[in-house]
């Protein structure tokens, strides 16, 4: 859907953070990032808020910049830059990976004890590859799964790919486990090209309502959300961790029974 950029509508509950050189907003699922000229996206909406509030108030006309982006139907934090100074400075700490950035997503719940390797799906084992590319760790008190798996991005989808793949770093934990959902806690240290969503495709568990990784109709939209972001803003030294609630759906389908 196209329209025009002066009947788009902004939302203020989707500010978490706003000051002079950056924004972070929490993006609803089924909204782009960015669009081409005119198209509805969360960018032409909020420049289009920020343009109206500096007209009222006699300022000079806004910029914005989208400092990275989520996938459509990915909901979540999304940090933006009000000036080329700062989207410099904000996409070279993603550049140097210094942006620690946590998802959560929901998908069937038979994942196995992540820290017990003789239980883990033979499809995991049976390949010296793959196998080599996943690690069983423990950390505050969790099991965690550490993902390696490269990936290849082509156009509109990517896929573990060995001899073409760049390197992909995912960690992932299962917080909470209902009678046929699971809520994972996801960390990528590497922003690959759908990572997360190839990564758990990949191992046989997409992410619900998935479309290109063949996840589970079981739910009325994508089930990954963009849950914290955190830097250090090198200009002044000051630490930012910036946290959007979790959909109530996420909860609601994963509560045990």
């Amino acid at each position: 859907m196209v329209i025009h950029q002066k009947n788009l509508s902004f939302d203020r509950n989707w500010i978490i953070f706003e000051d002079n050189y950056l924004m972070v907003l929490n993006k609803p699922s089924g909204l782009v990032t960015m669009g081409s000229t005119g198209e509805d996206s969360l960018f032409a909406r909020a420049l289009n808020y920020l343009q109206s509030k500096n007209k009222n108030q006699s300022k000079m006309p806004a910029k914005l910049f989208a400092c990275h982006r989520l996938d459509k139907d990915t909901s979540g934090l999304v940090l933006f830059a009000k000036d080329d100074r700062s989207l410099k400075v904000a996409q070279d700490l993603f550049k140097r990976r210094k942006v620690q950035k946590e998802y959560r997503a929901v998908t069937l719940n038979d994942w196995p004890n992540l820290a017990q390797i003789e239980n883990w799906p033979m499809q995991w084992k049976q390949d010296p590859q793959v196998f080599e590319k996943l690690k069983a760790m423990k950390a505050s008190g969790k099991d965690w799964l550490e993902i390696t798996l490269p990936l290849y991005g082509i156009k509109t989808k990517s896929r573990v790919d060995f001899e073409k793949g760049n390197e992909a770093y995912t960690r992932i934990s299962i917080e909470q486990s209902g009678s046929d959902f699971s809520l994972l806690r996801v960390y990528p240290k590497t922003g690959r090209f759908h990572q997360i969503r190839c990564h758990l495709a990949f191992l046989g568990f997409p992410v619900l309502s998935d479309p290109i990784y063949k996840g589970p109709k079981s739910s009325p939209r994508l089930m990954l959300h963009a849950s914290q972001l955190g830097f250090t803003w090198p200009v002044n030294k000051q630490r930012y961790d910036f946290t959007c609630p979790l959909p109530s759906i996420f909860l609601e389908m994963t509560r045990p029974s």
